[in-house]
């Protein structure tokens, strides 16, 4: 959440710095449904991963590189990346 935030500040301060951009942005019950759409394929992709290897880590490499996203920070890929390291599967 705090990674999702902080890329939403900086396109804000964005948009903000160009006021004249033409903007036609989706409507925000599209953008939550497709936010929780992805949560839930994501999170169904790390269980099956843990379920397989239970001690299975991100290669921090091959996370750095894959994502990689406008206003997306190394710091907040660390973040990001620490983050998902501490899902662990219930017992």
């Amino acid at each position: 959440m705090n990674v999702a935030k902080a890329v939403q500040y900086r396109y804000i301060a964005d948009w903000l710095s160009e006021p004249n951009i033409q903007l036609h942005p989706e409507s925000l019950d599209h953008i939550r449904t497709h936010i929780s759409d992805l949560t839930v394929q994501m999170m169904k992709e790390i269980a099956s991963t843990l379920k397989r290897n239970p001690s299975y880590t991100f290669n921090q490499n091959d996370f750095m590189h894959e994502v990689k996203f406008k206003h997306l920070t190394p710091s907040d890929q660390k973040y990001l990346l620490s983050t998902l390291q501490q899902i662990k599967l219930k017992n």
